[in-house]
């Protein structure tokens, strides 16, 4: 895990400067999904994590959703990713993800939402400009408690996803990760 972290921020850098080039050169979001898939199984391989997903089969191929689920640690996205290769997915993230530089540049390019926590009514109108230009095939994902766990339990959920699935007339895709809050511990290290 020591040589780990590191390896996971250079891997997390130059995915993140590729995704950003593709989406200054005009690339959408399904073109750049790839190296969504791509980042999400390097950093599972350099982590060591083994998925194991029950219940994928029931998705309708080519149906975008409003996924929600719980947030156990910052491995979820890579899991999710991984775990979910048939959709695409682009996450409602808090704002201190989109000030990483390059990272959240990348995150902010390649069709992700930035949330200010404090700010419900700005929340509210960049989602529904995020959902107004988005392409019918993307999944948007919100995790259900709004902020990771602190110790592994599940906290109340916001109501952010449900309204979205409704006002857009998408169906809710309910996901549970567990595990994922002691990998996260272990990789921080």
């Amino acid at each position: 895990t020591l040589l780990g972290v590191p390896v996971l921020c250079v891997v997390l850098i130059a995915y993140s400067a590729a995704a950003l080039l593709l989406a200054l050169a005009g690339a959408g979001v399904l073109q750049v999904q790839p190296l969504y898939r791509s980042i999400a199984r390097v950093f599972l391989l350099i982590g060591g994590t083994r998925l194991e997903v029950r219940g994928a089969g029931h998705l309708a191929p080519g149906r975008a959703y409003v996924v929600v689920c719980n947030h156990e640690s910052g491995w979820d996205p890579f899991c999710l990713v991984a775990g979910l290769p048939q959709l695409v997915v682009r996450f409602v993230a808090k704002q201190e993800l989109t000030r990483i530089p390059i990272f959240g540049s990348a995150l902010l390019r390649t069709g992700n939402v930035k949330v200010v926590r404090s700010d419900t009514a700005g929340d509210t109108q960049r989602l529904r400009a995020a959902m107004g230009h988005r392409d019918p095939a993307v999944s948007i994902l919100f995790f259900a408690e709004g902020t990771r766990s602190r110790d592994g339990t599940l906290g109340p959920f916001k109501t952010g996803a449900f309204v979205t699935a409704i006002g857009y007339g998408l169906p809710v895709l309910p996901v549970a990760l567990a595990g994922t809050f002691r990998v996260g511990d272990r990789v921080a290290r």
